[in-house]
C-alpha cells in the first residue's frame, strides 16, 4: 500500500491533489461496478455454523465480562431453537423465513455445545435442559452400534451408504463435536447431581 507521497512521486503529480484524484478514480470504479451483474449472496443460516459462533460469543461474554456478547449468543440460540427445531427434529438451514433439510450430527452436536457454553455463561436451567434433550435425541438417532455416530439420523432420506465422518475439515467433524458435547454434559450432569 502506497502513501500519498509515494503515489505523487510514482505518477509525477502534486502530493496535495492525491486524495482528490483517488476519490475521482474510486467514483469511476464504483460507477463501472454498478453496471456489472451482481453475484448472488449466500444468505442462508446454517445451524452448526451459528451454534459455533454462539459458543464464541458466550465464552467471550463470560471471560471478558461483556454482557452485550452474551446477549448475542442468547439471541442467536433462541433463534435456532425457535426456527430450526420443528416437530422434535433439528433442521439444517434457514432461508427466507423457512427451515429446510434434516439436521446432521454436526448440527445437533454444535448446538448442544452452544447450549452448554451458554449455560456456563448464563446459568439459566433452560439452557441445560435443552442441551440434555438434544443429547438424548442425538444418541438415540445418530448412534452407531459399533462406536461413534453416523452423520445422518436413522430416519434421514434414503442413502446408498450412511456416512460417518471422523475427520475434521474447515469445521470439526460431527463425531468430534459429539464427543466434546458428551464429555461436557456428563460433567455438568454429575456436578448437578452432586450439588
Amino acid at each position: 500500500v502506497l502513501d500519498d507521497q509515494e503515489i505523487a512521486e510514482q505518477f509525477n503529480i502534486d502530493r496535495n491533489i492525491v486524495p482528490e484524484k483517488l476519490a475521482e478514480v474510486h467514483h469511476k470504479l464504483l460507477l463501472h461496478r454498478q453496471n456489472r451483474f451482481r453475484p448472488g449472496t449466500d444468505d442462508k443460516i446454517i445451524t452448526s455454523w451459528n451454534a459455533l459462533m454462539s459458543i464464541t460469543f458466550a465464552e467471550a461474554g463470560r471471560y471478558l465480562g461483556r454482557r452485550d456478547y452474551l446477549q448475542i449468543a442468547v439471541h442467536n440460540i433462541n433463534f435456532l431453537l425457535k426456527n430450526l427445531y420443528k416437530n422434535d427434529r433439528l433442521l439444517r438451514s434457514w432461508r427466507e423465513g423457512k427451515a429446510h433439510h434434516n439436521g446432521y450430527l454436526e448440527d445437533y452436536a454444535a448446538l448442544i455445545l452452544a447450549l452448554i457454553t451458554l449455560y456456563q455463561s448464563d446459568p439459566d436451567p433452560f439452557w441445560f435442559q435443552q442441551a440434555e434433550s438434544l443429547t438424548r435425541e442425538m444418541v438415540e438417532h445418530f448412534r452407531d452400534p459399533t462406536g461413534g455416530f453416523f452423520d445422518t439420523r436413522q430416519d434421514h432420506e434414503s442413502l446408498i451408504l450412511r456416512p460417518k465422518d471422523t475427520q475434521d475439515n474447515a469445521i470439526p467433524s460431527g463425531n468430534a463435536l459429539a464427543a466434546m458435547a458428551l464429555l461436557k454434559i456428563s460433567e455438568l450432569y454429575r456436578d448437578r447431581k452432586v450439588g
